[in-house]
């Protein structure tokens, strides 16, 4: 009869932790909003899709741009109002991209997809294909 006060204080317990991860996680989510960006360009026009989770800001960006090889990619960048470049992924096509930024698209509003070349330079090229101001997502 002595396990009953036990069981209780393990359940009561474990509500509580749950509880409060529970809560931490909803107050995460709320406490950044879900972003978009809205991209056009040389290369046409694009789309995506922000989110922050823990390990830093999810982008998934759609746009009809064609495969690049033979040691041309393109490269997707944020960029803050000083200018100030800060690289974000590189891709092949444009199709279900998925790019992942440590540096919060609230300060860095501006996102820019260039073409690139595998030289050994990792600065920008300056060959702009898209770009786009970040916005909160309506809806």
């Amino acid at each position: 009869m002595r396990k009953w006060p036990l069981l209780v204080a393990l359940v009561v317990g474990a509500l509580a932790v749950a509880l409060v991860v529970g809560w931490l996680v909803l107050r995460d989510e709320e406490g950044d909003p879900d972003l978009a960006v809205a991209l056009s360009g040389s290369g046409g026009t694009a789309s995506g899709d922000i989110k922050k989770l823990p390990s830093g800001w999810r982008i998934e960006l759609d746009a009809d741009l064609p495969r690049l090889d033979d040691g041309d990619y393109y490269q997707a960048w944020l960029s803050d109002d000083a200018g100030t470049l800060v690289p974000i992924g590189t891709f092949n096509e444009g199709e279900d991209v998925v790019l992942w930024a440590g540096v919060s698209p609230l300060e860095f509003t501006t996102l820019t997809v260039t073409r690139e070349r595998a030289d050994g330079d990792q600065d920008s090229s300056g060959d702009r294909i898209l770009s786009g101001e970040i916005e909160p997502e309506s809806g």
